[in-house]
This record gives C-alpha cells, structure tokens and sequence, in this order.
C-alpha cells in the first residue's frame, strides 16, 4: 500500500534509510538482542526493494516490456547474491566485520539519497484510477467470488463451493 500512496522512488529510499540503521546496529551490537533489532531492521529495510522495482518497472516501461525487464530484476538480483561472496571475503582480510558493517551502512545511506536525488520523478498518470482499502477488497473479493462461483473453475468444483458465497446464475 506505501508504494501505491507514494511511490517507488519515496518508499525505497525511506526504507533503505531503516535497512542503513539496522546494519549499524548490527556492526555495533554487543550482544543477541542488539543484532537481533539490527537484523530485524535491515529485513524491513530491505523487504520493499523488489517490490518498488517492479511498480517503478510498471510506471516506466510498455506492458510487452515488463517480462524481459522484470526476468532482468530477478537476475541482477541473483547474481548479486552470488557474487558479493569473493569481494566481501576479500574485504574482510582488510577490515573487520563491524567496520565492514559500518562501510555497509553508509554505502546503503548513500544509495538511499541516489534514489531521492535521480530516480526519475513520474507523475501518476492515472492518479483517477487510485482507490481507497475498502474498495480494493471489495475488488478482491469480486475477483475471488467470480472465481470460486465459475463452473469452470478447477480449484472450486461446483460440489465444492462454498454456500456462504451466495452464487447467482448470472
């Protein structure tokens, strides 16, 4: 719901500002609980990243694009996981962990403030089409009764539904 309200650009960059906290407390914990809140810190901070690229992907590109460019997200993603093993090995024989995590903290800060200053700023283009919560649930639930009502459907056979759904012949 953030980045509907406000956007990819404004959500990620306040997220990651909670993920740079969360790592220094983590490189300046002393005990369990310190790198605990710090871990947990970091997992919000971060939890939002994927997501926003793929609105901002949604806001930026044609819809025939969005496969190639979203399969690309998930690929830059997973190659980062596997290749920050060897440099972050080799950064630790100069370093020890906590300076790493405070290095870590303050190049996450910096990305942060890149988002905000030169992420591109794309004014809603169907601002008209924004709904209230109460009213993407009603959408929901017609999604989802339309679905378990239709006799073609292969999750809720028709011996299956449920008579609390009410469905009409219509």
């Amino acid at each position: 719901m953030l980045l509907d309200h406000f956007g990819p650009r404004r959500v990620t960059a306040a997220m990651l500002v909670f993920a740079a906290v969360g790592i220094w407390i983590f490189g300046v914990a002393r005990g369990l609980g310190g790198l605990m809140i710090g871990r947990l810190l970091i997992g919000v901070g971060v939890s939002v990243c994927l997501s926003a690229a793929f609105k901002a992907s949604a806001q930026y590109f044609p819809l025939a694009r969005l496969p190639l460019v979203n399969g690309f997200t998930m690929a830059v993603g997973g190659l980062g996981g596997v290749v920050v093993g060897s440099p972050l090995a080799s950064l630790l024989h100069l370093a020890t962990w906590r300076q790493v995590c405070i290095g870590l903290g303050a190049f996450t800060l910096a990305f942060a403030a890149a988002i905000v200053l030169f992420a591109p700023r794309k004014a809603e283009t169907d601002a008209h089409h924004r709904a209230d919560v109460i009213t993407q649930f009603k959408g929901t639930w017609h999604i989802l009764k339309r679905a378990a009502c239709s006799g073609r459907s292969r999750r809720f056979p028709s011996s299956r539904r449920a008579s609390f759904l009410r469905c009409s012949r219509s």
